[in-house]
């Protein structure tokens, strides 16, 4: 049988309140006075106390005497129920503390506003940034133009895939007197698809042939037909392309130097020339500055004046080139900036730095470099010091720098082999006036002793010959190709007739000094 539930009606809720009174927690303050009516009558529930007017509490209701005199006092803890799900009153509290949906929605709303705020900032800041940095592009290419240079008639386009060539020449005229031209001349070669760069530093006293029909010294070339003409003699030496063309002055120079960090070069010789500054540069592994550079690259009071020269000036332009791959975007920039006035160039700032820092991580161990091979005479019939490149030598470098491969250098480890210590006789096989005389002129500057000079019997040698009968003077042979830059060493073998410790035969690829 059924028994359906009587509403509650308010006389039930009268009789139950004692009750519920009794068992809530937390709502008995002392001194509360029971409400009337409770119980007909007026009296207080049974258990209660009239005078106080509180539910006495049981003594063992509570865990220690001093909680239940807290309680009777009416300071009575919020006791957390056993739940189910063991929530504790931390976890209760984050519960009751959580945001409404609407909070959470606003919330977002507001987020979301920064965040576009944030955004549209950044886009001004990058706008800005970009403005800044093209005006500044824009700014340094100006500085660094061309002008009324007719270098561009000269540069060729590198073809798709194939490397590109770049010449740098820093013209060290000094202010009163003629100018005859750049001093430092070095060819850069970029290969970006094999992620090569090769620094070829070239003499700038180089013997060549101009446009007006006669020998002159390469940096000649620039005051024979401008930078164009420059360009051109490089490219017909090198037997390249040259796509691109710097030049800058010593003021510029010095001031790429300094602001690059100085460079790093091994002076073999003390420098002590007041011609050249007025700045002693002793010998070793120095860092040198802008003005120190400068002298070591116009020094020339040396035994070998000419000689040693040209080797610190292909130094120093080795030193510079790398010193420019070592250098970070921001410092690039930031050196170009402060001597784009003392540079010229075919390129935009960008494209240059491009250029230099064409391959990530690009390190200068992992950088090629050579120098020209050869030898300083002074024609007899114009009385100018020319330099003179060694035919099989120069050969040999070209041939490696064109193909990306280390191309060397001239400079051998000749440690220990004294020139005088061995005599030397010199044959012309190749029948020209006078060679026999400018070789034995090249050799004897350099210290080694020659004994007599003459003709060979017949004129049909087409490479020069440095021959030795005992294997005791090979090194000794190796060392005259290596000073003509030119020649190779043979054994004798009963073939050559000769009292001299070595035997020198002049052959075709002997060039005369005009």
């Amino acid at each position: 049988m059924t028994h359906r539930t009587k509403g509650f009606s308010y006389s039930h809720s009268r009789r139950k309140l004692p009750h519920m009174n009794n068992v809530t927690v937390g709502t008995h303050v002392p001194g509360r006075p029971l409400e009337d009516g409770i119980r007909s009558g007026g009296e207080p529930p049974e258990g209660v106390s009239a005078a106080s007017g509180v539910t006495p509490m049981p003594q063992d209701m509570f865990s220690s005497a001093r909680r239940t005199e807290r309680a009777r006092k009416g300071v009575v803890d919020h006791l957390t129920p056993e739940t189910e799900s063991g929530e504790t009153s931390s976890e209760a509290e984050r519960r009751t503390n959580r945001p409404t949906f609407a909070q959470t929605q606003q919330r977002r709303i507001r987020i979301r506003g920064i965040a576009i705020a944030v955004a549209a900032l950044a886009l001004v800041a990058a706008v800005a940034a970009g403005a800044g940095a093209f005006a500044y592009a824009g700014s340094v290419s100006d500085k660094m133009s061309l002008g009324d240079s007719n270098a561009r008639e000269a540069l060729v386009a590198a073809a798709a895939g194939e490397p590109a060539y770049l010449l740098f020449a820093a013209e060290f005229f000094e202010p009163g007197r003629d100018y005859n031209g750049p001093s430092l001349l070095m060819l850069m070669r970029v290969d970006k698809d094999a992620g090569q760069i090769t620094l070829l530093s070239i003499p700038a006293n180089l013997q060549v042939f101009l446009s007006d029909g006669a020998y002159h010294r390469l940096s000649e070339a620039q005051v024979v037909g401008g930078d164009a003409e420059l360009i051109a003699a490089v490219s017909e030496f090198v037997e390249v392309p040259i796509a691109h063309f710097v030049k800058t002055d010593r003021e510029g120079f010095v001031a790429l130097v300094d602001s690059l960090g100085g460079l790093s070069v091994d002076v073999t010789d003390e420098v002590d020339d007041p011609q050249a500054g007025a700045i002693y540069i002793p010998a070793g592994l120095r860092t040198l500055s802008g003005e120190e550079a400068l002298i070591l690259s116009r020094a020339t009071n040396f035994l070998s004046g000419d000689t040693v020269r040209s080797k610190n000036q292909s130094r120093v332009a080795v030193a510079l080139g790398q010193r420019l791959l070592e250098k970070s975007w921001l410092e690039l920039a930031v050196a170009l900036d402060g001597i784009a006035e003392n540079i010229s160039t075919d390129l935009g700032a960008v494209d240059f730095m491009t250029l230099v820092k064409a391959f990530p991580g690009t390190s200068p161990e992992s950088v090629y470099t050579g120098q020209v091979p050869g030898y300083f005479e002074t024609s007899t019939f114009s009385g100018i010091r020319y330099f003179i490149p060694g035919v099989t030598a120069w050969a040999q470098v070209q041939e490696a720098f064109v193909a990306g491969e280390p191309p060397g250098t001239a400079e051998t480890d000749l440690t220990g082999i004294d020139p005088a210590s061995f005599s030397i006789l010199i044959r012309n096989g190749a029948g020209v006036t006078g060679s026999a005389r400018q070789m034995a002129d090249v050799l004897e500057a350099q210290g080694y002793r020659i004994e007599d000079i003459g003709n060979a019997d017949v004129y049909v040698y087409k490479e020069t010959l440095v021959v030795y009968h005992s294997k005791d003077f090979a090194p000794a042979a190796e060392a005259v190709v290596h000073s003509l830059g030119m020649g190779r060493a043979i054994a004798s073998n009963g073939f050559y007739a000769f009292d001299t410790d070595i035997l020198v035969v002049l052959g075709e690829d002997w060039k005369p000094i005009r």
